[in-house]
């Protein structure tokens, strides 16, 4: 777990842990498939955003 990693990692740990379970709880808030395709391809975006050096969307898990 988190707790367990150095201090130094915890911060970058938590935040992978809190876009995993963004991820794995798309299909679980939508109503219908394609608004989780849409939900899931916003992250994805996003992702690419951060890799790209942009302005992050604006996003508890992706703002720093």
């Amino acid at each position: 777990t988190a707790m367990t990693a150095p201090p130094e990692r915890r911060a970058g740990l938590m935040a992978l842990y809190a876009f995993n379970l963004e991820i794995a709880r798309a299909p679980w808030l939508a109503s219908e498939p394609m608004l989780a395709e849409i939900r899931l391809q916003w992250w994805q975006d996003a992702v690419a955003e951060i890799y790209a050096g942009t302005r992050p969307r604006r996003h508890e898990v992706v703002e720093p």
